[in-house]
Formats: structure tokens, C-alpha cells, sequence
């Protein structure tokens, strides 16, 4: 079972799989190094990874793995500009094995906002299937979460 989440405060990965499937550890960076303290410890059979989103594909090479089964992000989509969401999908979607899915959620009160029209017309774009959950509003500030599915083969 692999795992990668992206850090939602500074837009760093942390990229987790089981020891026994590790290469190397790796030391990481300081832009996810609290977050990453913290599943160290948690999860201490773990190999961490701290690092952008657009280095997923090189590091799951670097640690001798395969595509990614599934991407779970946080990242704030909605205030991200059009070339950064572009680049951040692309390496998503290309760290991603055939019918890969990537998981990520939004604040309903940001589905209004240019941005995030666009990147649902990305997502629409890049992936086979999307899902949208339904608002979750005892979340605070309410939320619903985004389902994608990659097609049988390249996207």
C-alpha cells in the first residue's frame, strides 16, 4: 500500500511507502519538515520523502517504485494560477499508474472563484472519471472532495 499527500500549507510532498520497498532514506527538505517530523514518528517503518509535487515520477524512480496507486492532495487548487495548476496536475497525472486515481478536496465557498472553475475543467480534462463527493458542511469551513480516475492507459 503507498501513499503520498502534499502537504496543503507549503505545497510539499510527503511521499510515504513500507520500509521493506525502500531504496534509500531520503533526508527531505524544510519546506514540509514539521509535517514530516511528525509521520516520522507516527509511522516509524515508513520511509518519508519531503519534496514538490513536481518531482513525485523522480523520486518514485529514485526509490525504485512503481507509478503511484493513488494521490491524495490537499493543496489550495483555488489560488493557484493557471501555470502552476497546469504543472502541478501534469506531474500528478504522470506519477500515476493506469487507472490511478487522485484524491482531493475543496471549501465549497472557493467553487465560485475563476481559479477553481478551472481547475475542475483541468481535472474534467486530464481524467477518465471524476466524482464529486457531497458538500461536507459540519467540516469547517465546508468541504467536498474530488475523486479522479486515470483511463486504462496514458491519460
Amino acid at each position: 500500500i503507498r501513499f503520498r499527500s502534499w502537504n496543503t500549507e507549503t505545497g510539499a510532498a510527503c511521499h510515504t511507502h513500507r520500509a521493506r520497498e525502500r531504496a534509500r532514506e531520503s533526508a527531505g527538505d524544510a519546506r514540509c519538515s514539521r509535517p514530516c517530523y511528525i509521520l516520522r514518528r507516527r509511522f516509524p517503518d515508513l520511509c518519508i520523502v519531503a519534496d514538490s509535487v513536481e518531482h513525485a515520477g523522480r523520486i518514485l524512480q529514485e526509490q525504485g517504485l512503481p507509478p503511484a496507486c493513488c494521490i491524495v492532495s490537499g493543496l489550495p487548487w483555488a489560488a493557484f494560477d493557471e501555470d502552476l495548476q497546469d504543472r502541478l496536475l501534469a506531474a500528478t497525472v504522470d506519477a500515476l499508474k493506469p487507472q490511478g486515481r487522485f484524491v482531493t478536496f475543496t471549501y465549497a465557498h472557493s467553487l465560485l472563484l475563476p481559479a477553481a472553475k478551472r481547475f475542475r475543467r483541468k481535472i474534467d480534462r486530464l481524467f477518465a472519471k471524476v466524482t464529486t463527493s457531497r458538500i461536507v458542511w459540519r467540516n469547517l469551513p465546508p468541504a467536498l472532495v474530488y475523486c479522479c480516475t486515470t483511463s486504462n492507459g496514458a491519460v
